[in-house]
C-alpha cells in the first residue's frame, strides 16, 4: 500500500473549506467593543460544608444519608450594557458592538441531600445505589 504525504491547502477549495479565509470575515463592518471591570472589586469567597450519618440496616447492608452545602459570595458577573433590543433590532449606542461590565456582585447557593445504600453480597459482589436531591441558585445582588 502506497503511503501518501499530508495534503496542503492551496488556492483550491475542499468541501466545507476555503482558503485563505472565509471571505465574509474580511468584509466585516468595523465595530468597537469595550469591556470594563469594577474598581472596587472584592475577592471571591466560597464556603462548603457536609454532614453524614451511616446506619447498618442488616448484616452487610448499610444506609448513608448525607447533606452537602456550599455558598459563594463576590463571584464575577458579566453584564452586557449595549445589547441588541429584540423589539427594534438595534443597539442603544449604535457605533459600538457589545459593551460589557464585570463586577463581583454574584452569589451562589447549593444544598443537596444524598441517600445511599451499600450491600455486600455473598458472592463477593457489591451493590451500591445513591441518589441526590439538590437545589442551586446563582444570582446577582
Amino acid at each position: 500500500m502506497a503511503r501518501r504525504g499530508p495534503k496542503s491547502v492551496g488556492s483550491g477549495s475542499y468541501q466545507g473549506l476555503s482558503y485563505p479565509v472565509t471571505p465574509y470575515l474580511g468584509a466585516a463592518a468595523f465595530s468597537v467593543s469595550y469591556s470594563a471591570q469594577d474598581r472596587n472589586r472584592k475577592n471571591m469567597a466560597v464556603n462548603e460544608w457536609s454532614f453524614s450519618v451511616q446506619q447498618e440496616l442488616a448484616k452487610n447492608t448499610s444506609l448513608t444519608v448525607s447533606y452537602l452545602g456550599s455558598e459563594g459570595a463576590h463571584l464575577w458577573t458579566n453584564t452586557i450594557v449595549n445589547g441588541v433590543n429584540p423589539a427594534t433590532d438595534t443597539r442603544p449606542y449604535s457605533g459600538f458592538s457589545n459593551i460589557t461590565y464585570d463586577t463581583t456582585n454574584g452569589v451562589s447557593n447549593f444544598n443537596a441531600l444524598e441517600p445511599g445504600l451499600h450491600c455486600d453480597l455473598h458472592s463477593g459482589l457489591v451493590f451500591v445505589a445513591n441518589y441526590q436531591w439538590f437545589t442551586r441558585s446563582t444570582t446577582e445582588r
